[in-house]
């Protein structure tokens, strides 16, 4: 029983987080809040800080479907 919710809970992560459209891309995100960085390795770090947040929320939300939360993130 366990098994299944947390392998439901990856489905519904997987298809929330690459189908999300009020996710902003991380181009969007930089634009909207005017961003740029010094080096290629800076950006990576940032853009991939950027990646586990956006992970997270739709992994929580994902959870809020569920109701196992009783909340979004948006």
């Amino acid at each position: 029983q366990h098994t299944m919710m947390l392998l439901l809970l990856l489905l519904l992560t997987l298809l929330f987080g690459a189908s999300s459209s009020s996710a902003p891309s991380w181009e969007d995100w930089k634009r909207q809040h005017r961003k740029g960085y010094g080096s290629r390795s800076e950006e990576a770090r940032r853009q991939s800080a950027f990646a586990a947040n956006v992970a997270v929320i739709a992994a929580h939300n994902a959870q809020d479907v569920l109701k196992l939360q009783d909340f979004q993130y948006s």
